[in-house]
């Protein structure tokens, strides 16, 4: 039942968006959008918990040449977190601000810092679960924006050229 009522509460919301014309709906791609924009927010709002210090801790001793991974790994999780709490609003950016988040978020934390690519077969949600699920949202997170920045240019450019 309540299953019924929501997609008809959505198909009310789509046809009311189509009247006004809002931005959110182009060309049948609203629901692609609209979707990942849900998904993002759930992401975000998911209880992220602390910074997994003590599992990096563990990790760094490893060797002297991690002793970095604390600060780039906070940095890059925060990165990707910001540009996911802008939600709904990242469709108000720019296209150059989307061109340039998009190339952020195009590499994962081990793209970005190959130096800890000997890390990764260590990093599990058995030996250090904290970082494990800390690494994964992030993924998560950066995944869908990619996606969601990807339609927004392609989007664009196919608006552009009818115009």
């Amino acid at each position: 039942m309540s299953s019924a009522r929501d997609s008809e509460g959505v198909a009310r919301l789509t046809r009311a968006r189509l009247r006004r014309k809002d931005p959110i709906v182009w060309c049948g791609v609203m629901s692609e959008i609209e979707r990942l924009l849900t998904a993002l927010q759930c992401v975000q709002e998911s209880d992220a918990g602390a910074f997994p210090y003590a599992d990096c801790r563990k990790l760094q001793a490893a060797g002297s040449r991690y002793s970095a991974l604390i600060p780039d790994l906070d940095g890059y999780l925060s990165e990707i977190a910001g540009y996911g709490s802008w939600g709904k609003r990242i469709l108000t950016w720019p296209d150059d601000e989307i061109e340039h988040v998009l190339h952020r978020v195009s590499a994962s934390f081990f793209d970005r810092f190959p130096m800890y690519d000997g890390l990764r077969p260590q990093i599990t949600a058995k030996s250090v679960p904290h970082l494990h699920a800390a690494i994964e949202r992030g993924d998560r997170v950066r995944s869908i924006l990619e996606d969601l920045l990807g339609r927004l240019r392609t989007e664009r450019a196919t608006r552009s050229a009818r115009a």
